[in-house]
């Protein structure tokens, strides 16, 4: 059976920590330090970009039709292929090559675009979130329209901060019900953007 949306938006914020956040944190320090905080430019014939991009009217069409679940199934699912990307590209060792620079930049302007389109993604959910990372980005508003423009290099980003502290996270959640507690604050920039604090206890539907 379907969960409720409490348990989902409790799924979504765990994923959030591991998933999503590390995107940014990955990428961003390379931008500020290596490139003065200015991405590559061409980032919408990347197809990693483009795939991410393709399912943001899908998603936007599941939040309208109240399918949080789904929606936010297919955001992670996103997450974890930008995540197999920068896995794959490793570039914190692209880092180490002077010769690889230009392989460095492009790789972490595609996972900060990425980034930037999973935020969209999630706006809806976490909207205090999403408004620090517009911040962060340097990138105006996030909305469904702008999915289309990307990043550009004429507008650098900011130095990520990112801290998130886990008071106390107990997840015992199957698909077959189950208890779940997440107790954790996530500060930006030292601006406290979410405080989530979830409890329940899911018993499945027949």
């Amino acid at each position: 059976g379907d969960f409720s949306k409490a348990d989902f938006l409790a799924r979504v914020n765990s994923d959030l920590i591991g998933k999503y956040v590390n995107i940014a944190s990955r990428a961003a320090g390379f931008i500020v330090k290596r490139f003065d905080g200015h991405v590559a430019d061409g980032l919408d014939t990347d197809p990693i970009v483009n795939e991410l991009r393709a399912v943001v009217p899908q998603v936007a069409a599941l939040y309208n039709d109240r399918e949080y679940a789904k929606a936010l199934r297919l955001v992670m699912e996103k997450a974890d292929v930008v995540n197999e990307f920068v896995d794959r590209e490793k570039p914190w060792d692209l880092a180490k090559d002077e010769t690889k620079r230009a392989e460095l930049h492009r790789v972490c302007s595609v996972a900060l675009e990425s980034f930037r389109l999973l935020t969209t993604m999630i706006k809806p959910v976490l909207p205090a979130t999403a408004k620090n990372v517009e911040t962060f980005l340097n990138c105006g508003e996030l909305t469904w329209e702008g999915a289309a423009t990307p990043l550009s290099s004429e507008t650098p980003i900011m130095p990520f901060e990112i801290c998130i502290y886990a008071r106390k996270v107990e997840n015992g959640l199957t698909m077959d019900g189950g208890h779940i507690l997440l107790d954790y604050l996530i500060e930006i920039h030292g601006a406290k953007a979410e405080r989530t604090l979830f409890e329940l206890t899911v018993v499945p539907t027949e």
